[in-house]
């Protein structure tokens, strides 16, 4: 479904929060050696700041928003921003790793509460039948910040410092804070979460299946994501060509939102992860062949469009199979995700250190042809929301 001009009208301020939580969460990919040179340990070491921020989102995401539910949406998103903005102030102070993963923690626990709150505040203030143009509006704010932020704050690290990226980072957030509490219509919050829900969440298969088709789907693009300039390296590219592979991937990332939008509407969930999970392991082999400086920003392209497609379908069926429990449903899905996230990236550590980078290109694949039995499953049970 086309977004409509009502949707833009209601839901923009959210997409701001969401680039800001986008750079923050994935600029360190661009800025990963220098972070690792200034605060004096190895690039496979500082990685291990990005897995420790998607297992702290992992845990405190259902913790989160079981404490925030009941509460108004505008009043949740809004704090949590500030919280996040007060994060990367901290960490730009930081003087040294142990530091930087301690205020990672605080960012990782503001993003925990930002993605399924923004997500259900989305869905809550607009007509049913826009919900999925409203998920995947709200859901751009972080395709364009890996199409725009996170190359940007790439070029930022190599001619001023990472920090200033991330002081950048907190501006946008807490000015994102502002326009949520100025902008947006007030909205209730849910009824209270009490353990029955998470316990029903737990007992329905089809969700534990959505919530499995995401932990892999995301582990596969982020064995390698994480360590892009490792790989550029890697294909005997120099670190000039970083930004430029990174704002491939970010706008593929774009691409890949905006078609799981249309798609999802149009021939339901399954058929789209199915088409991203085939363009994604295909990126993946082509990576392992070694593109040229020609190719390689086709591959990233690619790339971006596989990892980023499957948000708004995931979101439509958990939104489907669990509308009472919505909130909870995207916090579990987006533990899913950040779980994968911190699998992905550890994993990829392992490539790194071993100076092995692009073998990572293999379990890539192999994680996506789980992905795609998985959302195989998920279908053949008709969880999956009408189109």
């Amino acid at each position: 479904m086309p977004t409509t001009p009502s949707v833009y009208r209601t839901c923009w301020p959210l997409v701001v929060g969401m680039f800001a939580l986008g750079v923050d969460t994935w600029a360190v990919a661009g800025f990963l050696p220098s972070l690792a040179d200034d605060v004096g340990v190895r690039v496979s070491v500082a990685g291990l700041s990005v897995s420790l921020f998607a297992v702290v989102y992992a845990l405190a995401g259902p913790i989160a928003v079981g404490r925030t539910a009941h509460l108004p949406r505008k009043a949740v998103v809004t704090v949590a921003l500030l919280a996040l903005g007060a994060a990367d102030l901290l960490l730009a102070t930081a003087d040294s790793f142990v530091a930087v993963l301690m205020f990672r923690t605080l960012a990782a626990a503001a993003a925990a509460v930002i993605t399924p709150a923004s997500g259900a505040y989305a869905a809550q203030v607009v007509p049913p039948r826009q919900r999925s143009a409203a998920l995947a509006l709200v859901f751009s704010g972080i395709a364009v910040a890996i199409a725009l932020g996170v190359p940007l704050g790439a070029i930022a690290s190599d001619r001023v410092s990472w920090r200033t990226v991330v002081l950048g980072v907190a501006a946008v957030a807490i000015v994102a804070a502002v326009l949520v509490a100025w902008r947006m219509p007030p909205a209730p919050g849910s009824a209270r979460i009490r353990g029955a829900d998470y316990r029903a969440l737990a007992a329905d298969p089809a969700v534990r299946l959505v919530c499995a088709v995401t932990f892999v789907a995301v582990a596969a693009p982020y064995v390698l994501y994480t360590y892009s300039t490792e790989v550029a390296h890697a294909l005997g590219l120099t670190s000039s060509m970083v930004p430029v592979l990174l704002a491939c991937f970010g706008v593929g990332a774009m691409i890949g939102n905006h078609l799981g939008g249309v798609f999802t509407d149009r021939r339901g969930p399954a058929w789209w992860v199915r088409i991203e999970l085939i363009l994604l392991a295909v990126a993946m082999a082509a990576l392992w062949l070694g593109p040229g400086r020609w190719l390689a920003p086709v591959v990233f392209l690619a790339w971006g469009i596989g990892a980023w497609g499957f948000g708004t379908p995931q979101q439509a069926r958990l939104a489907h199979l669990q509308p009472e429990r919505t909130a909870l449903a995207f916090s579990l899905n987006a533990s899913a995700l950040y779980a994968g996230v911190a699998v992905g990236s550890a994993s990829g550590g392992l490539f790194v250190e071993h100076g092995t980078t692009l073998r990572g290109a293999w379990l890539a694949i192999a994680l996506a042809g789980v992905a795609f039995v998985l959302n195989e499953a998920v279908r053949r049970r008709g969880a999956d929301p009408t189109p």
